[in-house]
Parts: structure tokens; C-alpha cells; sequence
């Protein structure tokens, strides 16, 4: 079966065309985490740490409401003081990699993707840019690598965010019917993390 699926898929000229070319320009989208590395592995490491924020919070309120309903006053201690330590950590590493954040991760991009396409761009044809204008392909040029890096970083943050909250759900869902309650109170604190930004 795997054979006719992919002689199928292979016959097919615009569907290998069309996978060819998405995955070219996901590639030539995503270029500049290849270029700059470490700037993109910091973001990764901040983005993946506020991804999983929500549902820390989430797993502690619950274990802290368990011990309440049960009174153990040991486990009820436990958590809460463990709670407490989280959020100093949090405020804490926030503090420490406040620089890490998408300020960082766009402007290097930007200077990358300026690095590769003003070369380009100083490359052409003199009259086809005089017919354009030179100042208008310069902002328009300007204007696409703060779009690009932009929605790079977009589509790396929600993408993690989303990525977490998602298994946090499938496990929620796999436990018992109370996953449905702890799930509705993970997507009440995603969405109220997401307005924030």
C-alpha cells in the first residue's frame, strides 16, 4: 500500500511540485534560525519557559485545591510554598532574560535577512530601479524583512504556546472527566497570557 501511495503521489506532477515548493519557502522562510542560531535557541528557551507558565500554575492550584478538599495540612504547605518559590524563580529568570525576548530575535533576523537581500539589491539593474523608484523599493524592501522577522518570531511563540497547551490538554483529557474542568481553566489562562501580548 505504501508503494501505490507513493507511485500515486509521484505520478502526480503538481503535488510533488507543490511539496517541493512548500517546503522551499519554509525553508527560505525559517533561513535565518540557521544563520544566527544562538539568538533563535535563546528565544526558543524563553518562549518554551512563558509557554509552559500557564500550566505550572494550573498543576500547583490544583494540587493546593486537592489538599484544601482532603485538609492535609503537610501537602497543602508543601505545594504552596513550592508555588511560592516557582513564581520567585519566574520573576527572577523573567528578569535575567528580559533581553532574550522578541526585541532581540527580530532585530538580528532583520540584519541577517538585510545582510542577504540589500546585497541582491545592489546587484540589479540601475534603470529597473530607477523605473520603480529607488526610495520606494528601498521601503518596500524595508518593510518585508520587518514583516518577515516579525512573523517569524510570531509563528515561533504561538507555535510553542500552542504546541505545550495541546499535550497539556491530551493529558488532561486521557486522565479522567476532570480534565475537561482543568482543561477549560488552561485555555481561560492561555487566552488571558495570549491578550497580554
Amino acid at each position: 500500500y505504501k508503494y501505490i501511495f507513493f507511485t500515486k503521489l509521484t505520478e502526480n506532477k503538481y503535488s510533488v511540485s507543490f511539496f517541493m515548493s512548500t517546503f522551499s519557502t519554509l525553508k527560505r522562510f525559517f533561513s535565518p534560525i540557521y544563520i544566527n542560531p544562538s539568538i533563535h535557541i535563546r528565544g526558543f528557551i524563553q518562549t518554551t519557559f512563558w509557554a509552559v507558565d500557564p500550566i505550572i500554575h494550573v498543576f500547583f492550584i490544583q494540587f493546593i485545591i486537592k489538599s484544601v478538599e482532603q485538609k492535609d495540612k503537610e501537602s497543602l504547605l508543601f505545594y504552596t510554598s513550592f508555588y511560592i518559590g516557582y513564581i520567585v524563580f519566574y520573576f527572577l529568570f523573567s528578569h535575567i532574560v528580559k533581553k532574550w525576548w522578541w526585541v532581540e530575535q527580530t532585530t538580528y533576523t532583520k540584519r541577517d535577512l538585510s545582510r542577504i537581500y540589500m546585497e541582491k539589491f545592489f546587484t540589479l539593474d540601475n534603470t529597473k530601479i530607477e523605473s520603480i523608484g529607488t526610495g520606494k523599493l528601498v521601503a518596500t524592501i524595508e518593510k518585508w524583512l520587518d514583516k518577515w522577522s516579525t512573523w517569524q518570531w510570531e509563528i515561533m511563540h504561538r507555535g510553542t504556546t500552542f504546541l505545550f497547551i495541546f499535550l497539556y490538554v491530551v493529558y488532561q483529557l486521557s486522565l479522567n472527566n476532570v480534565g475537561l474542568l482543568i482543561t477549560f481553566l488552561t485555555f481561560s489562562l492561555v487566552l488571558l497570557s495570549i491578550a497580554k501580548y
